[in-house]
């Protein structure tokens, strides 16, 4: 049974709640009250009847009313009976809601002492960061410096304790480099990647000096390979340029005299960085060699492999009697980037006459491409003829003096000014049966198809019409007269052009590198 009142529930037999004292009345006592509340209804109509003009009664309707009325018990939703109807239902029995400003005041409350706890926490984490850096200061040994350090870090994380972690550690290395990076590793998951790394390059550096100074330059370029993978700029580093003239000494056999320049220029040895696929530099290397077959000039390309600078690849230029390394150069800018290239000048004798040229030279999957050939028969050059940065070649021979620019993409060097600094000559079309191609009446496709091999990489960029006017050219050199077009349009504009009906174009009347050329061109004009 329950409270009809506060819905407490109430044991058989009990006359009260014990929850709130309200008198709760049973089964039986209800159905006493109906009986009793019959009487009196029977007994006022029996009066109703018989005393008609005494009283005045109500309507029996109304009277019923009131009856049932009194019958029926104080409706309230806590009830016994409601109570039931809801179990039977499967509705949860729900105590009365308490009061809201209680909760309030908790919450309050809550959000107050976690305040005072995060306060507390944040204090005494300052004296504690505060007392690492009194020890830190004072410490004279660097293990013990680096513990200090750490905790100080630990403890509070700004720039600050960053600093005294980086230069305890970067001392550290310098005395003792697998420690600091043993101790690195340590904390390595409580920083964020940038701060690894800046804390390992640091390390690193401190590591560098140390073998610089004990001479040991591939031990170093080691660690210069990590920091690269790293994704720093090894080149910014105060010690490559030492480390770089020192393996350049290396590899020639020269002695390093504390001067770039000496090294550099007086011993035809550079380098520079001629593709962007390497974090290291190339090393070139130009050599004269005196030999039984003739005079050659070499070039020697070296790159860093497995830890040290090992010899690449080799261009050889025959029947040349002197070379010269003129420098590395900015030859072309495509999408915003700078592309270098190698500066070697060379004369010699052609297979027809004397010659004085400039060779541009590219480096491809550490090999070395003849990226343009610029020659002259008194005086051949290389200078920034306009002040942009980039390099041309000024070329002066009988045939055709001026400046030229060399392309990235290999191809007939461009002359861009005469002799006396004017605009070059106008360009000219091709006739029908090709594509319109604009060219300098001076210009050839390849200068230098007659005096060097042609690689793949000076062809890949060209279309079939403009291979099939490189290999003409080999045979326009020597006069070969055309009939079909469009090459006698392209050839008669060309001012080095000299028709020679005695020239068959035999391989006879060919060399052997205008023999190679013509065909390599041939297959890629096939493909």
């Amino acid at each position: 049974m329950y409270c009809n009142k506060c819905g407490a529930p109430i044991e058989d037999g009990n006359k009260f709640c014990p929850k709130c004292g309200n008198k709760v009345f049973n089964d039986e006592e209800n159905k006493e009250s109906i009986d009793d509340t019959t009487e009196v209804y029977d007994d006022a109509f029996k009066k109703a009847v018989n005393n008609k003009d005494e009283i005045n009664l109500e309507k029996k309707d109304d009277v019923e009313k009131k009856v049932s009325n009194k019958k029926k018990p104080i409706k309230n939703n806590n009830s016994k009976n409601n109570i039931n109807k809801n179990f039977a239902e499967g509705n949860e029995y729900k105590a009365p809601a308490r009061k809201k400003k209680s909760e309030i005041f908790v919450v309050i409350a809550v959000a107050v002492i976690i305040a005072i706890i995060a306060g507390a926490i944040v204090f005494r984490n300052n004296i504690k960061c505060a007392y690492y850096k009194n020890k830190y200061n004072k410490e004279l040994d660097l293990n013990a410096k680096v513990d200090y350090a750490e905790k100080a870090f630990i403890s509070l994380k700004n720039s600050s304790t960053k600093n005294m972690i980086k230069d305890s550690l970067s001392l550290l290395g310098e005395k003792d480099a697998d420690s600091a990076e043993k101790k690195l590793d340590l904390i390595k998951d409580k920083l964020a990647m940038n701060e690894y790394r800046e804390l390992t390059c640091s390390i690193k550096s401190g590591k560098i000096n140390t073998l610089c100074e004990n001479s040991k330059y591939e031990e170093a370029l080691g660690e210069f390979e990590e920091m690269a993978n790293l994704g720093e700029d090894i080149r910014k580093d105060k010690n490559y340029d030492d480390i770089m003239l020192n393996i350049c000494a290396d590899i020639t056999g020269n002695s390093v005299e504390g001067s770039k320049n000496l090294l550099l220029e007086e011993d035809n040895v550079y380098y520079d960085n001629l593709d962007s696929n390497s974090n290291f530099d190339h090393i070139i290397e130009v050599k004269n060699n005196d030999s039984y077959s003739g005079y050659t000039v070499k070039v020697n390309l070296y790159a860093y492999k497995a830890g040290k600078y090992e010899h690449v690849d080799t261009k050889t230029f025959n029947k040349s009697y002197d070379g010269e390394f003129k420098g590395i150069y900015t030859c072309d800018k495509v999408d915003n980037q700078e592309k270098k290239a190698a500066y070697v000048y060379y004369s010699g004798n052609s297979s027809n006459s004397y010659c004085d040229a400039i060779a541009v030279i590219g480096v491809k999957d550490n090999k070395l491409v003849t990226i343009a050939n610029v020659m002259g028969n008194e005086e051949v050059n290389c200078d920034d003829f306009n002040n942009d940065g980039i390099y041309e070649v000024f070329s002066k021979s009988t045939n055709d003096s001026g400046w030229f620019k060399v392309s990235w993409n290999g191809g007939a060097p461009k002359k861009i000014a005469d002799e006396n600094g004017g605009k070059a000559g106008s360009s000219s079309s091709t006739g029908k049966g090709s594509q319109t191609i604009n060219v300098k009446t001076s210009d050839y496709i390849f200068s230098y198809s007659n005096t060097s091999y042609l690689s793949d990489y000076d062809l890949q960029d060209l279309d079939k019409n403009t291979l099939a006017l490189a290999r003409n050219e080999i045979f326009a050199r020597h006069g070969y007269v055309f009939s079909e077009e469009p090459f006698v349009t392209y050839f008669k504009n060309k001012t080095w052009y000299n028709p020679n009906p005695n020239f068959k174009g035999d391989d006879s009347e060919l060399n052997q590198y205008e023999i190679a050329n013509y065909k390599k061109i041939l297959e890629w004009e096939q493909k």
